[in-house]
């Protein structure tokens, strides 16, 4: 049934997992991965059997057609008697033909589905997984700017079906990022230590948004920030989203706003907590974008208030880079080319912030300037400004 095309099926079915090298296929979640592994491994499951009843059937067939030359070599009957029993053997014949086309075929199958499992399997493991997305780094980005302005298109389009609320929210965090002196006011529950620095957080951050197993920068930034531009994932609707204590994204906005540079430290930093432990939940169960890029500008916010407050360096760190990793998972989401650029040149701000900062450690503060400068030449290079 499926001679000849296998090839077809092959590139209809496995092509769309393998876009962008096969970073779509390595996305998927576990559940899924094996969903699609189970499914072909029945289907290779049916061939087998369908393969060991035609060889049944050929052994049968050969066992009949032995029986009737035997039975016509020592036949002395009339000749209408021999002419029907070669008849049957003429019959024995073709089928046996008929049987080992069929069984070529089902074979072919078999092995083609084999082969499927096997890449998939095999493209799944983690050494090829590093390798793949290399080489996907080394891919020429002629083709992704050249389809820029008709991708934007689509974009704008997803981007425009997200809340409107969080959209605004959005643009009015977008134009007050880099203004300081406008940031929002707080009283800070933990002026010394924050707990989340005393768990070891901090030190997974600097491990991972400092790139510390890297021995070369320049290498590593040109490699994300491709990937950044490139990635597409699905913005999930927040408007029906809510927390498990029944919260939703909107409830958090209206707690946000009571928020504002003319406070003088009369609100708590335990509601501007409570505000990101929400979205952070929300966040898990509805991947969003915006919601990403939110969090990331209340994090800048929370360090600036550190900075302002406290001689704290090490809370001061830790939510610089809480912001940068939540900037880094909101550039993961589909959205316009010059958001892309954008929230880009945000997030080498943030390492700026770090290195200029005199009460941070200047270890730390020479490390934060090496990724500054790594990717200033990624963007002039891809001539982003």
């Amino acid at each position: 049934m499926w001679k000849n095309k296998w090839l077809l099926r092959i590139v209809s079915i496995i092509s769309p997992l393998f876009s962008l090298l096969g970073v779509t296929l390595f996305n998927v979640s576990s559940a899924t991965y094996l969903i699609i592994l189970l499914i072909w491994a029945v289907i290779a499951l049916i061939n087998m059997v369908k393969l060991y009843q035609i060889n049944g059937e050929i052994k049968n067939n050969s066992n009949k057609m032995f029986l009737k030359i035997s039975q016509l070599k020592d036949k002395n009957d009339s000749s209408d008697d021999i002419g029907c029993l070669e008849e049957r053997c003429l019959k024995r014949v073709e089928r046996e033909k008929k049987l080992y086309k069929k069984r070529k075929n089902t074979l072919t199958d078999l092995i083609s589905i084999f082969c499927i499992i096997v890449l998939l399997c095999v493209l799944r493991f983690e050494p090829i997984n590093t390798l793949i997305k290399k080489m996907n780094d080394n891919i020429n980005l002629t083709v992704l700017f050249s389809t820029t302005k008709q991708s934007s298109t689509n974009e704008k389009e997803e981007e425009n079906k997200q809340s409107s609320t969080n959209e605004k929210e959005e643009e009015n965090k977008q134009s007050s990022t880099n203004e300081k002196e406008e940031v929002v006011k707080f009283d800070l529950k933990y002026p010394k230590d924050h707990p989340k620095i005393n768990s070891g957080e901090l030190e997974l951050l600097m491990y991972r948004l400092f790139y510390e197993d890297e021995n070369n920068l320049d290498v590593k930034m040109k490699s994300e920030i491709k990937f950044w531009l490139s990635s597409k994932k699905d913005n999930f609707s927040l408007d029906i989203a809510e927390t498990s204590s029944g919260n939703s994204a909107e409830y958090y906005s209206n707690i946000e706003r009571k928020f504002t540079s003319k406070n003088e430290y009369h609100l708590s930093s335990d509601l501007w907590e409570e505000i990101i432990s929400g979205r952070q939940e929300l966040f898990k169960t509805h991947p969003n974008g915006s919601l990403a890029w939110l969090i990331a500008n209340q994090m800048q916010t929370y360090a600036l208030n550190y900075l302002k407050q406290t001689k704290n360096g090490d809370c001061v760190l830790y939510f610089y880079l809480e912001s940068i990793k939540n900037t880094q998972d909101s550039l993961e989401f589909k959205m316009d080319i010059k958001s892309k650029h954008k929230r880009i040149k945000y997030l080498q701000s943030r390492y700026k912030d770090i290195a200029e900062c005199e009460i941070i450690n200047e270890d730390i503060q020479l490390k934060a300037s090496k990724i500054y400068i790594a990717i200033q030449e990624v963007l002039d290079e891809l001539h982003i400004s």
